[in-house]
C-alpha cells in the first residue's frame, strides 16, 4: 500500500542547485481522502497514519510478522539521482506480512 509518509507528502525542500534534501509533510494526522497529481490530475487516494494501519490489522485478528518499506537500490539512486534522489527521504510503499490469528474454541469435559 502507499506509505503514510507518501500520502502526506507535500513537496521537497531543495538546495539552490535543485538537490532534494528532505520531504515536507502536510496534515499527517488528518486521515481520509486526498487528491493529488499522479499520472492524472485529482487522483484520489486515502491517507491513514501508520498507527491506524497497524491497529486496524490487529483489531481484524491479524498477527504482523514483518514490515518493510520501499527503498531504491543505491546503484539506481546514484545512476539516476535526478529521478530517484529524493526517495531516500520518503518511502513510497509500506508492506506488511501478516497471518490471521486462529481462534481455538475449548470444550468443557
Amino acid at each position: 500500500m502507499s506509505h503514510p509518509l507518501s500520502t502526506a507528502y507535500d513537496r521537497y525542500t531543495r538546495l539552490e542547485n535543485g538537490e532534494r534534501i528532505y520531504a515536507n509533510l502536510r496534515n499527517y494526522n488528518k486521515e481520509g481522502i486526498r487528491k493529488i497529481k499522479w499520472v492524472v490530475d485529482d487522483y484520489e487516494l486515502y491517507h491513514r497514519r501508520i498507527s491506524t494501519l497497524i491497529n486496524e490489522m490487529i483489531s481484524a485478528g491479524f498477527i504482523i510478522e514483518e514490515c518493510q518499506e520501499s527503498k531504491v537500490p543505491e546503484e539506481i539512486n546514484v545512476k539516476y539521482s535526478e529521478k530517484f534522489g529524493g526517495v531516500m527521504h520518503q518511502p513510497d510503499f509500506i508492506f506488511f506480512r501478516c497471518k490471521k490469528q486462529s481462534h481455538k474454541s475449548f470444550q468443557e469435559d
